[in-house]
């Protein structure tokens, strides 16, 4: 368990940190290392957590925005004496995107590896190879209103208070989400 006085929270819009409510965080946290032969070893480790805010004070929710839920971390490396090679995998559960629990992220699984030469007189050539499989997770996902020249042109929005910025509203609410570039096929 930790206790936090004040929580730092990441406002992506404007790039900054502020210090938040207090929060109480539990969780476990699990990591396993086993080596079946000389050359060989696994691991994984494995953490879960809730995270929330002591206070609701405008009834906005306890849940911590970015938050995970849970995070696995598992892998192979194979050390010989001329090469090693490892494969990793990496998953990220759902973030909480809102107080109120209403907004998630998607979760994202990506496998890494990696290749070492290991030359003469320790000297070592290194290839990785990052999102083998070429996963469309997220980096980033963002739940916000906002206003785009689409929602402007629906007649329901731009009529609409509640959503309409013109006319005191906040946007429509959407996930806003920024993908890993895809990988080149040619």
């Amino acid at each position: 368990q930790l206790n936090l006085a004040s929580e730092l929270i990441f406002d992506g819009d404007h790039g900054v940190t502020f210090a938040g409510r207090p929060t109480v965080r539990r969780g476990i946290e699990f990591s396993n290392f086993y080596a079946p032969t000389p050359h060989l070893t696994l691991d994984a480790d494995l953490a879960t957590s809730t995270a929330r805010f002591l206070t609701d004070p405008q009834s906005i929710g306890t849940a911590v925005p970015e938050s995970l839920a849970a995070v696995i971390s598992a892998g192979a490396t194979v050390d010989e004496p001329h090469y090693a090679a490892s494969l990793r995998m990496r998953y990220f559960g759902p973030r909480t995107l809102l107080e109120d629990g209403s907004a998630a992220s998607p979760p994202s699984l990506i496998f890494n590896g990696q290749v070492t030469a290991k030359l003469a007189k320790g000297a070592q050539v290194t290839f990785d190879l990052l999102n083998i499989l070429n996963a469309r997770s997220a980096d980033v996902t963002y739940y916000y209103g906002s206003w785009l020249p689409q929602d402007a042109a629906n007649p329901a929005y731009a009529s609409d208070p509640a959503i309409n910025p013109l006319m005191g509203g906040s946007g429509v609410n959407d996930y806003t989400s920024i993908l890993p570039k895809p990988a080149r096929s040619d």
